[in-house]
């Protein structure tokens, strides 16, 4: 089956300790399925090279298994080395890339831009966490790093792009934020919307990420009815 390029973006919220259980996650759903990460600078703050590595790597194999094994900690240790081999076919297919590779990318007319080719690449776009800040400048237009870059140049009509909010509750319930997520899906976007718990900060309400395994189930049938789309499309 093709098409299973998946590119995830993280930005600058708590959930971003959410990310090796993404990652291992969507390995697990096959040797076919591809990972490229996007970060943003403040998202940094949350994750460590080594030990996302490790999750992905048990993903792999895991990857005949379902993603519902995999039990959620607490861990801040999630950035992926770029040299890590996630996949028994192809090697280098997973990157964590930032503003800074933009730049390095580009020294001439002609070269490759970065976030237009990974338009090109990924199948489909998962934001998660998508925290208040990004949330803000994406529905203002605004691109000023590699992940709004990304954003702005997807084509949400043909390939799907999936945003997963998490913030504070009092961020949340602020009225501006009801405005943006329905801007944002009155342009095509599919929601996952945040959940009710206790939060990082130790206080109680509506603000959370959703819990990664329905993350994965969302993206993974957005891709499904796509790939199912292009099929028939290439068929008539």
């Amino acid at each position: 089956m093709v098409g299973k390029n998946i590119l995830i973006g993280v930005t600058g919220s708590v959930a971003t300790i959410k990310l090796p259980l993404l990652a291992q996650g969507f390995i697990s759903e096959g040797s076919d399925v591809r990972l490229k990460i996007v970060t943003t600078e403040r998202a940094r703050h949350f994750y460590d090279t080594d030990s996302i590595a490790r999750e992905v790597l048990k993903g792999q194999s895991l990857s005949s298994e379902s993603c519902s094994g995999i039990k959620e900690n607490s861990s801040r240790e999630i950035e992926v080395d770029l040299a890590k081999d996630v996949s028994k076919k192809d090697e280098g297919k997973v990157e964590i890339l930032g503003d800074e590779d933009e730049w390095a990318a580009w020294s001439r007319i002609g070269d490759p831009v970065l976030h237009i080719e990974l338009c090109k690449w990924a199948d489909v776009f998962v934001i998660a966490p998508l925290d208040a800040n990004t949330m803000g400048k994406l529905t203002n237009g605004i691109c000023d790093n590699l992940l709004t870059c990304v954003f702005r140049a997807w084509d949400v009509k043909k390939k799907p792009l999936v945003f997963c909010p998490a913030m504070n509750t009092k961020m949340w319930t602020h009225p501006i934020t009801e405005e943006q997520v329905n801007r944002l899906v009155s342009w095509g976007l599919i929601y996952v919307p945040p959940i009710s718990k206790k939060l990082a900060c130790g206080d109680e309400g509506t603000g959370a990420m959703a819990e990664y395994g329905t993350i994965i189930e969302v993206v993974m049938d957005a891709l499904k009815r796509n790939i199912e789309v292009q099929e028939k499309s290439s068929g008539s």
